[in-house]
Formats: structure tokens, sequence, C-alpha cells
């Protein structure tokens, strides 16, 4: 018997892409005023990014969950990861970790 843990699974899924990628996990409950403000933070800093654009809103729907999101270029990579890095939202329930395009886990926000 062989077991696939889900960090495999991540590890992966990035080397098949090929691209560097955040994985983003929202942990949050919302049933405390500081996940309200985790999640203003980290809105307000994707959309001064993206802006209001149709990408803006695909990251937004995704980041309720658990997601991989993949970056042409490690220089956009580590803009979007850097907002999980944080003070309101390092060690926060949005854990974040940077994978390599081999699928190397480079860094965690814990």
């Amino acid at each position: 018997m062989k077991v696939c843990n889900w960090t495999l699974m991540q590890s992966l899924a990035v080397r098949q892409m090929g691209q560097p990628a955040v994985y983003v996990s929202n942990g949050l409950a919302f049933d405390k005023p500081e996940d309200d403000a985790i999640w203003r933070f980290i809105t307000d800093e994707l959309r001064a990014i993206y802006g209001r654009t149709s990408e803006f809103y695909d990251i937004m729907a995704e980041l309720g969950g658990h997601s991989l999101f993949f970056f042409d270029t490690v220089e956009e990579q580590q803009r979007f990861y850097a907002i999980f890095e944080q003070p309101l939202t390092e060690s926060s329930a949005v854990y974040a970790c940077t994978y390599t395009a081999d699928g190397e886990c480079q860094t965690e926000n814990t």
C-alpha cells in the first residue's frame, strides 16, 4: 500500500504545472472581530494588486477554502504571498506556503 497525503499531493500538482505556487488554506471562522479584520485586510491587499478585475473575483472565490494559486513569475508569487506574511495574517487562521516550480515547499506563514 502507498499513501499520498495532502502535502505530497500539493507538491505533485505544483511539479506537474511547473510554475511557482502559493497554497492558501482559509481557517477563519468569522466568529470574532479579528477574523473580519484579517479578511478585510486580505481583500484590500488583493484589490490593490488586481483591481476589480475578473482575476480578483476568481481569487476571492477560491480563498474561501483551500487552493493552490499558480504564477507565471516568482515575483508575482512573492507579491501575492507577502499578504500572508504581514503581522495581521502571519500565524493567523489563514495558512499559506510557497512552492518552487519543482514542487518544493519554501516558506510558511506559521
